[in-house]
């Protein structure tokens, strides 16, 4: 411990000034240390703890008991099989509403910045049609009559545009499309579309309630 400043590393010590407080200086950093800001990485200590010279490889490192026992659970609960892993069951509230929060930042954090690029030409819209039907059709629908069970029968269940308009700004749809979701039945179509295709799937999606009759015809696979 006493060879922690000749690493390196930092020393950390409490003072006490309306209650506990970390005080956190620099003592030569190595130049590869990856910690970046120390009182992000400490957070706050538990109050009548006394570090001096302690390596913060060794403080991040240290588990938290209750996270240590739910992670402990979980892995126990997995390995005896006793988590559902059917998809012939709707997912539960606390399911969708979880994992739900976590797609949407996680698309939000990812997708690219700025706008749609393509305009809603009825040239675009066709386009964006034929590649609708022919791609994405059979799991997420062609219109409100149009049967989706193939749809739900995922787990989870795909969207059904035509009955439900989408959260998504442009740009997260354009990122889920092209990258595909994880562990769904969404897969990644950036390795068989170009991101212009893309964009005219995501016009078309916009403007899938007002469509105009020549791409609506596409889009039924009936051509003039």
């Amino acid at each position: 411990m006493s060879s922690c400043l000749a690493q390196g590393h930092y020393r950390v010590d409490l003072r006490r000034a309306s209650g506990w407080r970390v005080a956190a200086r620099q003592a030569k950093p190595a130049e590869n240390d990856p910690a970046g800001n120390i009182r992000s990485r400490l957070g706050r200590l538990h109050r009548g703890a006394i570090l001096d010279r302690c390596p913060l490889k060794w403080l991040s490192s240290s588990p938290d008991p209750v996270q240590f026992s739910y992670a402990f659970l979980g892995t126990s609960f997995a390995k005896l099989g006793v988590l559902p892993v059917q998809a012939d069951v709707s997912p539960s509230p606390l399911e969708t509403t979880l994992l739900g929060s976590a797609l949407h930042a996680s698309v939000a954090r990812h997708a690219p910045n700025g706008g749609n690029p393509m305009s809603a030409s009825e040239e675009n819209l066709v386009a964006g049609a034929k590649l609708y039907r022919q791609m994405c059709s059979r799991c997420h629908g062609l219109s409100r009559e149009s049967d989706n069970t193939y749809g739900r029968s995922f787990y989870p269940p795909a969207p059904h545009f035509a009955l439900s308009r989408t959260s998504y700004t442009d740009t997260e749809m354009f990122w889920i499309i092209k990258h595909g979701i994880r562990n769904t039945a969404m897969l990644a179509w950036g390795n068989l579309l170009s991101d212009d295709e893309i964009w005219q799937v995501v016009t078309l999606l916009r403007e899938f309630n007002s469509l105009p009759d020549s791409v609506t015809l596409e889009l039924r696979g009936h051509h003039k």
